[in-house]
């Protein structure tokens, strides 16, 4: 009897666990799926990150310039021959945001930026690299 009695119990709650454990690994699978959110590092750090990234890639369009090449024409450009140029090492990435570094470009005049601890471009706290300026 109590053997009948744990099957039917079994066989009651089992569609249910099963259905439950499904839930669960799509819900798993969908996540791993997603980006893991950024979280931005300490501003300190960000900061001092983000200006070693930004004088190194101005250092690396500098060189561009002064071996004949025309600057990157756009941030895809850049950071194509970035990776050309550097294998195997990791782009710079906005500590603030996790993305590229923006950069714009006019003539031999280039642009460089980092969203700053806002993450929003184009305001008060970006941190830039301006050719004409020389920082």
């Amino acid at each position: 009897m109590p053997l009948m009695l744990a099957g039917s119990g079994a066989a009651l709650l089992l569609p249910g666990w099963l259905a439950a454990a499904q839930a669960a690994q799509e819900r798993a699978k969908a996540g791993a799926d997603e980006e893991p959110e950024y979280h931005a590092p300490p501003v300190e750090i960000a900061t001092a990150r983000a200006r070693q990234d930004l004088a190194r890639l101005s250092a690396f369009v500098n060189a561009e310039i002064s071996a004949g090449r025309l600057p990157p024409w756009n941030s895809r450009d850049l950071y194509g021959r970035f990776n050309a140029a550097h294998p195997g090492s990791d782009e710079p990435l906005d500590p603030f945001d996790g993305t590229r570094y923006g950069y714009e470009t006019q003539d031999s005049e280039f642009f460089i930026w980092s969203v700053g601890p806002d993450g929003e471009s184009w305001t008060a706290d970006d941190l830039r690299f301006d050719s004409r300026s020389g920082n």
